[in-house]
């Protein structure tokens, strides 16, 4: 998504406090394999905000309204628009069916923010083993789990963090 290296980001840790109340969940990308129909489901009922990023389908709307997402979506950022998503967030969700590295997950650890992504490679890879929650893409009850275990738990959104902030250390330029 970002042409920035991480260290370059000039963002540093986000200062947001976590909004328990009403969390802002950001989901980057909406291409068929971002998994939107799934997440969704799987907040259907959830009082949260849903933010994404990415051009929306006619049947990626249909889904989202159907499970009554309070949601907003933004396309064709420019890098800094995107790390300023990121900050805004409290939570990161990057359910994929399939990706190539998984680039928005370091990119929200290099900020601080929890992430919910898959429990399939590369995105296990990409989080490190105890980087993020993960979760069974195709099954929105698991993504929905992942996310009230974090919202319900400031020890674990901390844990998350900081596991996070180290896991990012690994693709650092040498």
């Amino acid at each position: 998504v970002l042409d920035l290296p991480l260290t370059l980001s000039g963002r540093g840790v986000s200062t947001k406090p976590f909004d328990v109340d009403e969390p802002i969940i950001l989901q980057v990308g909406t291409m068929e394999n971002k998994n939107i129909p799934n997440l969704a489901k799987a907040l259907h009922g959830l009082r949260c905000r849903l933010r994404i990023v990415g051009h929306l389908s006619t049947e990626q709307i249909s889904v989202l309204e159907q499970n009554q997402i309070n949601y907003t979506s933004v396309a064709e950022l420019t890098d800094e628009q995107v790390w300023d998503e990121f900050d805004a967030a409290d939570i990161v969700t990057f359910c994929s069916l399939y990706e190539g590295f998984g680039l928005p997950i370091i990119e929200a650890q290099s900020l601080g923010k929890p992430v919910v992504t898959s429990d399939r490679s590369p995105m296990t890879d990409t989080a490190g083993s105890d980087g993020a929650l993960f979760a069974d893409p195709t099954d929105p009850t698991a993504i929905r789990a992942a996310v009230d275990r974090l919202i319900a738990n400031a020890d674990l959104l901390h844990a998350l963090r900081e596991a996070g902030l180290q896991n990012i250390a690994r693709f650092a330029p040498a």
